[in-house]
């Protein structure tokens, strides 16, 4: 069952059931709580995860929450402003962003761009996490990190706004 509504000039998707094959949304704001068979290709202004995704999820987004009960099967792949990530990923997490906090459960490589990067205690992350920000990521003592960590400082950028502000969806007033 998909079930998606419009009001007020604003559009919205929620998935609360079953998606048989894979999901492809163009939103403003998305809630995918059910489960997805196949792959989710999201682009909306925000996206929030708290179901299941047999296979990767792309997203492009102002903000993302990938909330605790989420689990990503594939790999994450996110282009955003911010992305809060709580759940788990069983295939790597690949990020483009301004702000990442991670918090969850990580399966393989992670590769993030961004200008904040901060992995909370009790994230986990099996695999190499690889990064290019301006300042070495905040990483809590008691985060668990099983391959190489390797920073690659990033040369200083101009004051015009986010990697995703490029997209004119996400350069509206709303």
């Amino acid at each position: 069952i998909v079930s998606g509504e419009a009001h007020s000039g604003k559009c919205s998707l929620a998935i609360k059931g079953k998606v048989a094959s894979s999901a492809f949304n163009f939103s403003q704001y998305s809630d995918v709580s059910g489960q997805v068979e196949g792959s989710l290709t999201s682009f909306c202004q925000s996206l929030t995860l708290s179901g299941k995704v047999r296979r990767n999820v792309m997203a492009f987004s102002a903000d993302i929450l990938v909330a605790r009960e989420a689990v990503i099967e594939g790999q994450l792949i996110a282009f955003t402003g911010n992305l809060d990530f709580e759940g788990e990923a069983r295939k790597g997490l690949s990020v483009h962003c301004d702000e990442v906090v991670i918090a969850g459960k990580i399966k393989g490589d992670v590769r993030i761009e961004a200008d904040k990067i901060i992995i909370l205690e009790g994230a986990v992350i099996d695999g190499n996490l690889k990064y290019k920000s301006h300042k070495p990521a905040k990483i809590d003592s008691t985060a668990l990190i099983t391959g190489e960590i390797k920073w690659t400082e990033m040369a200083a950028k101009d004051k015009k706004g986010g990697f995703y502000r490029k997209f004119g969806l996400f350069n509206t007033a709303l």
